[in-house]
């Protein structure tokens, strides 16, 4: 069977794109959703344990709200230093990463971790003055 159909198939299903377990995150199961996190994040899938170990340490609350994370919603990977400044490097293994809702990785962008809650900082000083 070619792969596209392959794939319309397992769509028409409900099953997974990749293994073809019951599709659970949008097209994928929880698994797949890992290792495609892995990969488009860290440039490999078999890094997806280190991200689901990561998970169950953070209880699925994200790191800088404690907003409860779902897996292909809200669900972010973020680097607390980025590759810009430095923080290319996986060698530490997690103490890099954590998980955040999307919102937070898009305000964090290209930030520290320390610049980001400097910022975050400002914002509420600012605000609470008017």
């Amino acid at each position: 069977m070619a792969r596209k159909s392959l794939y319309a198939q397992r769509r028409k299903e409900g099953l997974c794109y990749h293994c073809g377990e019951p599709a659970t995150v949008g097209r994928y199961c929880l698994d797949s959703w890992y290792a495609n996190t892995a990969f488009n994040n860290l440039g490999s899938r078999k890094l997806a344990p280190l991200l689901k170990e990561l998970w169950a340490k953070q209880k699925g609350y994200c790191y800088y709200t404690g907003t409860k994370l779902v897996p292909g919603d809200n669900a972010s990977l973020c680097r607390l230093r980025p590759p810009s400044k430095g923080g290319g490097e996986l060698r530490a293994g997690l103490s890099n990463l954590c998980w955040t809702t999307k919102t937070v990785a898009r305000m964090k962008n290209d930030l520290t971790d320390r610049d980001f809650m400097k910022l975050c900082r400002t914002v509420v000083r600012r605000r609470s003055k008017s």
